[in-house]
Formats: C-alpha cells, sequence, structure tokens
C-alpha cells in the first residue's frame, strides 16, 4: 500500500515517481491461534522530510494501513530503513502510537523497529 512518495528533486528522471510504500502481512501460530501483524517500509526522500506530504502524513497513512488491516489482538511489529531519523516528524509521530524498540545508527538512525 503506498503511504508516501518521494519530493520531487529526489525522482528518478526516467519518469519514476518515488512511491513509498508499506508491505504487510497477518501471521497466526497454528497452535495457539496468536497473531502477529508484521509491517515493513521504507522511507521518501530527502532524508527526515516526509516526503511530498511530510512527516505526520507519512507516519498517519502507516497508522492507517495497521487499523484497517490489522486485528484489535495483534501483535503489531513494524520495520523498516525509514529515511527518517529518531528527531523527525516521521519517527515522533509513530512513536506517539508504537513503542521504538531500535534505532539504527546509519545516517542518524534511520533504520527503525517498533
Amino acid at each position: 500500500e503506498q503511504v508516501a512518495q518521494d519530493s520531487p528533486s529526489q525522482q528518478s528522471p526516467l519518469g519514476h515517481g518515488g512511491e513509498r510504500d508499506v508491505l504487510w502481512v497477518r501471521l497466526a501460530h497454528r497452535q495457539t491461534g496468536r497473531t502477529a501483524f508484521f509491517v515493513n517500509h521504507h522511507g521518501p526522500l530527502p532524508i527526515n522530510s516526509g516526503g511530498v506530504c511530510g512527516g505526520v502524513a507519512t507516519a498517519g497513512n502507516i497508522l492507517r494501513t495497521i487499523a484497517q488491516h490489522g486485528q484489535p489482538n495483534d501483535a503489531v511489529i513494524v520495520v523498516g530503513d525509514f529515511n527518517a531519523d529518531a528527531n523527525s516528524t516521521t519517527a515522533r509521530e509513530l512513536k506517539a502510537k508504537l513503542n521504538h524498540i531500535f534505532g539504527g545508527v546509519v545516517d542518524g538512525g534511520i533504520d527503525n523497529i517498533f
């Protein structure tokens, strides 16, 4: 599902739109029936911009995907190269709703696990 788009200055001169998606899957443990909702995201460029619509919208779109496709008892795991460090609007918005488990060190911590 598309949740963001690269800023025009970051898009390919070949006409590629720089669409940024989340890929998600719901998994169930066969014996216990417990479920996990797993989301992977590769965030928009430039770093910390949130892309065309900004960090608030990007985070909101990720959270909306979780709300639309997840179930109330799912363990939610969100991972990826968000192209957004710990101080970005995207990360702050996600941290307001999800537990931040890990932040990498590359480019100020753009790799995250929630």
